[in-house]
């Protein structure tokens, strides 16, 4: 059985828009965070270095929806 979990970071956001090399590592560095704080974003953005406003503009902007990560 395959979970989330098993899949690849790109595959677990709503927009598939071609990121540069930056921008995908920002974006995983993202999703690992909130896997690791079991969505929290809050927990997420402070472990980042950045404001919680600041990361909900980058998971919008990568299609990162914390309760879709399972």
């Amino acid at each position: 059985m395959i979970r989330a979990e098993d899949l690849p970071p790109e595959c677990r956001v709503a927009s598939h828009k071609i990121l540069t090399t930056i921008e995908a590592l920002e974006r995983d560095a993202i999703l690992r965070g909130l896997m690791d704080h079991n969505s929290n974003v809050q927990r997420t953005a402070q472990d980042l270095g950045i404001s919680r406003a600041t990361m909900y503009r980058k998971m919008r902007r990568y299609g990162i929806v914390p309760s879709s990560l399972g």
